[in-house]
C-alpha cells in the first residue's frame, strides 16, 4: 500500500516554511509530488523526500544580489 500523501501544513512544517510561502512553492512548481484532489492539494511524500536529498530548489531571483544604477 502506497504512503499516506502529505498535506500543504505538513510540507510546510516538513520544510520549515510557513504555510502561504509553502502554497507559493506549490504554485510555482518548484516541489515536485504535487497532487490535486478536487480543491485540496496533496503532495507524494517520496517525491518530496528525494527533491529534499537532492538539494531542493530556490525561488526564481531569491538569491541574486540587485545591481545599483
Amino acid at each position: 500500500m502506497p504512503e499516506k500523501l502529505l498535506t500543504v501544513s505538513q510540507i510546510a512544517e516538513i520544510l520549515g516554511v510557513s504555510r502561504p510561502r509553502a502554497y507559493e512553492l506549490l504554485r510555482l512548481n518548484l516541489v515536485p509530488g504535487k497532487v490535486r484532489i478536487g480543491r485540496q492539494i496533496r503532495i507524494d511524500p517520496q517525491r518530496l523526500a528525494r527533491w529534499i536529498e537532492d538539494g531542493g530548489q530556490a525561488l526564481p531571483g531569491v538569491w541574486k544580489k540587485q545591481s545599483q544604477p
